[in-house]
């Protein structure tokens, strides 16, 4: 493209791959299959351990998970389903600044 007269960002050029990761999404495309990268798992994984370790959880630290959580339902199949009840507790206390949590 260079030699076309056209700008061109090294940065931003992507050369033909089999797996893409994007916006923490690895897609693969000779499986064609797409999951979540490891480092996105861990940072849910670690918003999980950190809401089920106390009883009472801060709004915005729930909110912080139910939209992880939610993001990745993309390609989680049947995830929509189980975040329905993180989005019921949610609007279940609508003016309070903290949540409690019962396992």
């Amino acid at each position: 493209l260079s030699s076309l007269g056209l700008p061109v960002k090294e940065l931003k050029t992507l050369w033909p791959t089999q797996e893409i990761l994007f916006i923490g999404f690895l897609f693969n495309f000779v499986a064609m299959t797409v999951s979540v990268h490891d480092e996105r798992r861990t940072q849910i994984l670690d918003s999980i351990a950190v809401c089920l370790s106390k009883k009472v959880v801060s709004r915005k630290k729930f909110e912080c998970l139910v939209g992880r959580l939610t993001f990745v339902s993309q390609v989680v199949r049947g995830a929509r389903t189980f975040a329905r009840r993180l989005f019921d507790a949610l609007a279940s206390s609508p003016n309070s600044h903290s949540i409690s949590i019962s396992v």
